[in-house]
């Protein structure tokens, strides 16, 4: 068990949880379950934890809303997200990687390719990564945090959470075309790859120039 009292800005990293009781347990008061005082344990940011607890709660959320910053994020956990219960004002956001790779015919990286992606437009006002806009690297890589929903005291069951995928996922670069689909739809349960393949039409009308050279 991981228990967060009356702590602001922590980070829980690449750890195995195994319990018959709680997993992460995040509020201000670690001796009743309902963590009603302040201050609160807030920001508290979650990264890449096997949660395989065969308790009640893989995370348990009690803050409330008297400590300024309340939210906590669960990203890419590993996690049944049936045992998160958030009580109180707190919010979880969970959240998971996109990690997107552009190259061209030869799978040779793309470098300066327009990455842009938004979620499904129908809770935009809560999410806080709705969208995004990069630039690919010398690798030809983006890797962005994306959030698959937001839970609250209201919204605390699977069928209740507050979703924002599918996103919708775009690559271009200026004098390039695109060889796969222009427009990609990826539902965010979990950390996603995603490649874009893009032409130089110089290239191509080099390849087809030389191809019947002897």
């Amino acid at each position: 068990n991981i228990w967060l009292s009356s702590a602001s800005n922590n980070n829980i990293t690449s750890n195995t949880l195994k319990s018959s009781g709680y997993g992460i347990i995040i509020c201000n008061n670690v001796t009743t379950s309902t963590c009603t005082t302040s201050p609160e344990s807030n920001n508290t940011i979650m990264t890449n934890n096997i949660i395989n607890n065969t308790g009640v709660w893989d995370i348990y959320l009690g803050n409330s809303t008297g400590g300024g910053n309340f939210s906590a994020y669960s990203i890419n956990n590993s996690l049944t997200k049936s045992k998160i219960n958030v009580t109180g004002g707190g919010i979880l956001y969970n959240q998971y990687y996109l990690a997107v790779h552009v190259q061209d015919i030869n799978s040779v990286a793309v470098d300066a390719a327009t990455i842009n992606a938004t979620d499904s437009g129908i809770y935009t006002t809560f999410n806080p990564t709705s969208s995004f806009n990069k630039s690919t690297g010398i690798a030809g890589d983006v890797v962005q945090t994306l959030t698959e929903f937001m839970a609250n005291a209201t919204n605390t069951t699977v069928s209740r959470f507050i979703y924002f995928t599918n996103y919708t996922v775009n690559a271009s670069k200026a004098n390039y075309f695109n060889s796969t689909p222009t427009i990609r739809t990826i539902n965010l349960t979990e950390s996603q790859n995603l490649t874009f393949v893009l032409t130089n039409p110089m290239i191509y009308v080099l390849n087809i120039g030389t191809s019947g050279l002897d």
